[in-house]
């Protein structure tokens, strides 16, 4: 819409000046709507922060991303579970949703107990900031909204019950447009919703959430459907029943070990080249680059941030180590990055990779994971 708005405006018709025209009216009109008063007592945060500072490793976690995606155009269920451990990427992987699916995603709520607003971080909150998001992707939302409803409505009654907030935000509009049970529409395009870390939200309202989420399933035409993600100690407190409606896929699933394994093999291998060649590579993590001099230092936080929380990185080195005795997988894939390099520098590459190659295996191999064992291999790139 806005590429046809700045070629009306370029005088570069597309054609048919009665779609030009009506488009232009849409245009205007939403623009109008948009600085009405109930539109400006709908939750203010910007979740654009987040999204754009948390960001996956090129080439890993493609294989949830494409399940995210099946689930999206040719599933019919209502939920999207994604549930880990603290650190293991839940949020990036909501961050990168929003940018790959930017024409499905049209509300995006992030909670954050850093957030300031109290609001936000509970049910009646996300609902308000989703209704937000909503009056500025769908038209014909905000044009509901703006027959129905008042910014008296929204701060005497939304802000004070999350029943009142989804009655008169979600439930009502989203049936009127959308149908639900067997007068939805069986064609329509799936709208997504994004409710990133369900844990951070106040704890009191975990319950609020967990039967919103059970209206929602109940009441709402499958055309609109939520992605959430939650940490795997806490995904029994927003347990549903009824699991026809609902996908979850859980990281520490050994099912998904070997997605992982590969994921921290390509992250290791790009990084290790990095710190090797001295190049700041565009979207090389800080924490892989080469003014990181030491070594285990530069260890410690690729497996923070690879594989999260140290009792999910130890998972997932064990099964790393095993693989990697059966196969030696991981140095292959190291000196088939350094190719270019090994090219260019001879020896000098090789003997760098064999120094790196030393205390990693003594690190997944448990043989001192208080980091002594690492003290004595540390070695200082220049």
């Amino acid at each position: 819409i806005q590429q046809r708005i700045m070629a009306l405006e370029n005088n570069i018709s597309s054609g048919n000046m009665r779609l030009d025209s009506q488009l232009f009216s849409r245009f205007l009109a939403a623009e109008h709507l948009l600085h009405k008063d109930f539109v400006s007592a709908l939750e203010k945060i910007d979740p654009l922060e987040v999204i754009n500072d948390h960001v996956i490793h090129p080439g890993t976690r493609g294989w949830i991303l494409d399940r995210v995606s099946r689930w999206l155009t040719k599933s019919k269920t209502k939920m999207f579970f994604l549930c880990g451990k603290q650190g293991s990427g839940k949020t990036a992987l909501a961050s990168a949703i929003c940018k790959l699916h930017n024409h499905d995603v049209v509300a995006r709520h992030f909670f954050s107990v850093n957030q300031g607003s109290a609001l936000h971080n509970q049910t009646a909150g996300m609902i308000i900031s989703i209704a937000r998001d909503l009056c500025h992707v769908l038209p014909e939302y905000l044009n509901f909204l703006d027959d129905n409803v008042t910014k008296e409505d929204i701060e005497s009654k939304a802000e004070k019950s999350w029943e009142a907030a989804y009655d008169m935000l979600l439930k009502k509009p989203l049936q009127s447009l959308y149908g639900t049970g067997k007068s939805a529409s069986p064609s329509a395009k799936r709208k997504l919703i994004i409710i990133d870390s369900l844990d951070e939200a106040t704890f009191l309202e975990w319950t609020n959430l967990k039967q919103l989420f059970e209206r929602f399933l109940r009441d709402i035409s499958p055309s609109v459907c939520i992605f959430a993600t939650v940490r795997t100690k806490h995904s029994g407190a927003f347990n549903i029943e009824d699991d026809d409606f609902i996908d979850v896929l859980q990281f520490e699933n050994r099912a998904w070990q070997s997605r992982h394994i590969k994921d921290v093999e390509i992250y290791l291998s790009s990084s290790v080249g990095a710190i090797l060649s001295g190049e700041d590579e565009r979207g090389t993590p800080q924490h892989a680059k080469v003014d990181h001099k030491t070594l285990q230092n530069t260890m410690d936080e690729l497996l923070k941030c690879s594989a999260g929380r140290f009792d999910y990185a130890i998972t997932l080195m064990e099964s790393f180590a095993a693989e990697m005795a059966a196969g030696g997988q991981f140095l292959g894939s190291v000196k088939k990055a350094m190719m270019p390099m090994k090219q260019s520098h001879g020896e000098e590459c090789e003997s760098k990779i064999s120094n790196f190659a030393s205390p990693y295996r003594a690190y997944r191999d448990k043989e001192g994971h208080g980091g002594e064992y690492l003290k004595r291999y540390s070695t200082v790139y220049s």
